[in-house]
């Protein structure tokens, strides 16, 4: 018991000491950045990333030291990690509408259904875990006034609460749907930015044919994978297959 108590504080131990050692790295970032030095502040940020940390400050402090470069695809990248994070952030959106408009050749996409952009809306009001909660709180809501109703029948209470409880319990399946897809998308990795000029959609794995050339900046979705191969769909609908390393994934 006491070995276990001991490796527990050396645990803990090293886990603050990490998250000092991040902040405090994170915050040379952010002082290489406010002094110019945007390389320097990438280097820094671009490390902490590799140790496995991620957050929305992270991400778009990366992103908005690559716009400062010039780097425009970089910044695409970064910026849209950083709306997984917080998708209603306006300053990430409007850096990313920036960026995208600084990349001189670009795929006109096909337009969304407006159920599909008004679902997508409302799912990421919140994130998966408070729809979760929202659910479950309004789920035993539901149940409990269709249950107290039900053992006080006899006393004539309102009928409504049958309707109210029903209403409760349907709103809950609702927010249970949208924390489920709110969570696919955070989880999904099928997304990615190309980030260099000169990258070829071909039609098969190792084909030489071309249907179209990617520019830099390009978002696409990720289809399937066969080996070092991707196959992916452009934003106007094309399809084709690219090398892994030719785009990276959000």
């Amino acid at each position: 018991m006491r070995q276990l108590l001991v490796l527990a504080l050396f645990v803990f131990a090293g886990t603050q000491v990490f998250a000092t050692t991040a902040e405090e790295r994170f915050a040379k970032g952010v002082e290489a950045f406010e002094s110019g030095d945007y390389q320097k502040a990438i280097d820094t940020w671009k490390a902490l990333e590799e140790q496995g940390l991620e957050s929305y400050e992270l991400y778009y402090n990366l992103g908005d030291a690559y716009f400062k470069k010039d780097a425009f695809p970089s910044a695409i990248l970064y910026f849209e990690k950083a709306l997984k994070y917080k998708p209603f952030s306006k300053e990430a959106k409007n850096n990313l509408k920036l960026a995208n408009k600084r990349i001189i050749k670009r795929i006109k996409p096909l337009p969304e259904f407006f159920l599909k952009r008004a679902w997508q809306g409302l799912r990421d009001v919140f994130s998966s875990n408070t729809w979760s909660w929202l659910a479950l709180v309004l789920f035993w809501l539901g149940i409990g006034m269709i249950v107290t109703r039900l053992l006080d029948w006899k006393k004539g209470r309102w009928q409504g609460s049958y309707v109210l409880g029903g209403g409760l319990v349907s709103v809950a399946l609702l927010f249970l749907l949208l924390g489920y897809s709110r969570g696919n998308f955070e989880e999904d990795s099928r997304k990615a930015i190309v980030l260099k000029s000169g990258i070829e959609l071909r039609t098969a794995p190792e084909s030489t044919v071309e249907v179209m050339e990617l520019p830099e900046g390009t978002k696409l979705q990720i289809i399937d994978r066969i080996g070092e191969w991707d196959k992916v769909e452009a934003p106007n609908g094309e399809v084709g297959w690219i090398n892994e390393g030719d785009a990276v994934r959000i």
